[in-house]
């Protein structure tokens, strides 16, 4: 298995964050001693890999390119706009941990979740806290920052220990953030907008 890094992301201005973040598409053959001269970013199979994210996003809205993402693109409300995102973020995760799991009510319908021991069989719904230290933003000047991201289960969630474990090795990533102060457990967290989509290698 052949792995690279956003070394692009991290190296860009805050001004080419998104032309790198649209390239992290890969196309590399399985030559190895030819490898470091094949490697280069398609910029069409990223653009696919984003459509689909954003296709198996349930947010109401949803960009057409991460470009439509940044902070001062406006999504029209009724009243008023508001922006596509609090900021665009890329970097490297640092730290991942439990944070809190909620049960939905079965009834009354449209009932708030119900918080839940973490772990629990009850759970449907488990919050993790993840850590970054932020190489490139547009939007955003903090060196690092944290986000909760959101887990479901039908019927169970998968075990804590495997989805620790698969967010710590996510490394680089971009990341879309919608809002800060979203969780109420915890008001410094970002919340992550396309239903907690990653963009990575």
């Amino acid at each position: 298995m052949v792995r690279m890094r956003l070394r692009i992301v991290g190296a860009v201005t805050a001004a080419a964050l998104v032309a790198a973040a649209v390239g992290i598409g890969v196309v590399m053959t399985d030559d190895s001693e030819a490898r470091p001269a094949l490697l280069r970013v398609d910029a069409a199979a990223t653009a696919n890999v984003f459509e689909l994210m954003v296709a198996s996003s349930a947010d109401r809205w949803v960009p057409e390119t991460l470009a439509g993402a940044l902070p001062n693109q406006p999504i029209e409300q009724p009243g008023a706009d508001r922006p596509a995102s609090v900021a665009v973020v890329a970097g490297r995760v640092t730290a991942v941990e439990t944070g809190v799991a909620f049960a939905q009510p079965a009834e009354p319908d449209g009932a708030s979740p119900v918080e839940v021991p973490f772990g629990s069989a009850d759970a449907d719904i488990a919050v993790f806290r993840v850590r970054m230290d932020v190489t490139d933003a547009v939007g955003l000047k903090d060196e690092s920052i944290e986000f909760g991201l959101r887990f479901f289960g039908s019927p169970r969630i998968a075990p804590t220990d495997e989805i620790l474990a698969g967010l710590r090795r996510l490394e680089d990533i971009v990341a879309v953030l919608s809002t800060r102060g979203w969780w109420d457990f915890d008001k410094d967290l970002y919340d992550v907008s396309l239903s907690g989509s990653l963009l990575g290698v």
